[in-house]
């Protein structure tokens, strides 16, 4: 008979400075971050998790996972689609700890087979991660040295938070930080605040800044105005917040409604359902990147591990969603559309206009590969010139930087060395598992309540039953 036996206890990590989020129901703001300290103990070793919901309507509290585990933890192992998402993120993150500590391994190596890895590859030894500008830099001289502030420190991404504080508002902010930040790659998110009417002149504006992409620019549940959308968008879509609704990214990837997809386990109920989408969106040539949900080192480390994992195509390590770089715009650095005509509504350069978009009776970009879907320009492969210019290949040759650095928004945390980025980088951390481990001093001070009582566990399951397919 198994030994195995879990216990949690419940913790509370305070931000360094509020969170902001335009998330419609949303708690105004974010000050802390609440969870649950996963541990299940087989003999000498201890495999480790964590399940922190978000604070959003209709999601679970932490007391309610904690009379979740206390009914019946056992069953929730074997028949983890019991368990709200952030408990099974937990669970199985806590499971693969332990598998990857019995075999010596990294998760990322556990997960690595079964995503359509080429025989012989390995997974990365470190990933490209974007820097966060948060909604509270309001200023557009805030968000541009905040932005400086993020090169400096080596980032090559920076995501700016969009939606809170309208339209006009955004637009110089994203100016500002692009005309300070003329080399990075800057991403937008939208927490699906914007109406489709606002998105759609928020993208006709932005695409002239070279945006890599925006994150969920509308509701999650509005499918069919996300594929209006990005059929007129010359800026790429992802989704984010709709993954969270079962089946939708599976609507989303069939009806071609987004080009990326943000994967967060916590969200997505584990590393191996989101580990799944990925592979199933990148078989739809829609690409994924990985984001935490502003986690401890722990989620931390997770998250990691699934984006060390994730396969990239050699096409893709290139592949940018900009206008060609015919030209080089002098007063930025930066490769920009072919300036022929002069656009006298803005008086800025625009793309050729060789077509005419009927629908918003403006100049297109040059549609050089054609998206059957959407009849519109698509992500070009086109090789990178070296020296980071915006949209291209990241250090670790993947397009897309992951969201990974939320540990600089830690005031605590439950490791003694927490996972942060260096030079905009995250490398894996050498030990197996996870490759982090809770320190006992920090548990204390993050600590809001007792260990639980150990639970005594019947047989852990097999590893291919630790989570449900994602999608």
């Amino acid at each position: 008979m198994s030994s195995a036996r879990l216990r949690w206890r419940p913790f509370r990590l305070p931000l360094r400075a509020a969170f902001r989020s335009a998330l419609p129901g949303a708690a105004g703001e974010l000050r802390a971050r609440e969870g649950l300290l996963l541990a299940i103990e087989d003999g000498l070793l201890t495999g480790w998790g964590e399940a922190a919901p978000l604070p959003l309507p209709g999601a679970p509290t932490v007391g309610e996972l904690a009379a979740l585990l206390d009914v019946d933890a056992s069953a929730l192992l074997a028949d983890p689609e019991r368990a709200p998402a952030a408990l099974r993120c937990g669970l199985e993150a806590a499971l693969l700890d332990l598998e990857g500590r019995r075999r010596g391994v990294p998760i990322a190596a556990l997960l690595f087979g079964e995503m359509g890895a080429a025989e012989g590859s390995a997974p990365r030894a470190d990933v490209e991660v974007n820097a966060v500008i948060d909604a509270d830099a309001v200023a557009p001289a805030a968000v541009a040295a905040a932005g400086r502030a993020a090169v400096e420190a080596g980032f090559a991404t920076l995501k700016l938070k969009v939606g809170v504080e309208g339209l006009a508002v955004d637009l110089a902010r994203v100016a500002a930080l692009r005309e300070a930040c003329p080399g990075a790659r800057v991403r937008l998110d939208a927490n699906g605040a914007w109406s489709e009417r606002i998105a759609r002149l928020a993208l006709e504006r932005l695409a002239a800044l070279d945006i890599e992409l925006v994150e969920q620019p509308l509701a999650p549940h509005e499918l069919a105005a996300l594929v209006r959308l990005r059929q007129r968008s010359q800026v790429p879509l992802a989704a984010d917040e709709a993954l969270a609704e079962p089946g939708m990214a599976a609507r989303l990837i069939e009806a071609g409604a987004v080009d990326a997809l943000v994967l967060k386990p916590a969200v997505l109920g584990g590393v191996r359902a989101a580990a799944t989408l990925a592979a199933r969106a990148r078989a739809a040539g829609v690409r994924s990147f990985v984001t935490t949900t502003v986690d401890s080192s722990l989620g931390t480390a997770l998250a990691l591990q699934l984006a060390a994992a994730l396969v990239v195509d050699d096409d893709e390590r290139s592949a940018r969603p900009v206008r060609l770089p015919l030209l080089e715009d002098e007063r930025s650095a930066r490769p920009v559309g072919l300036p022929l005509l002069e656009d006298e509504r803005s008086a800025r350069p625009v793309g050729l206009p060789l077509l005419e978009d009927e629908r918003s009776a403006r100049p297109v970009g040059l549609p050089l590969l054609e998206d059957e879907r959407s009849a519109r320009p698509v992500w070009l492969p086109l090789l990178e010139e070296g020296g980071g210019g915006g949209g291209g290949a990241g250090a670790d040759g993947a397009a897309l930087a992951h969201g990974l650095a939320t540990g600089l928004s830690l005031e605590r945390d439950l490791v003694a060395a927490p996972l942060l980025p260096e030079r905009g980088c995250m490398a894996l951390p050498a030990a197996p598992g996870l490759g982090v481990a809770p320190d006992a001093a920090a548990i204390e001070r993050c600590a809001t309540g007792p260990w639980s009582p150990p639970i005594a566990l019947g047989a852990l399951p097999a590893l291919d039953a630790v989570a449900p397919a994602g999608g």
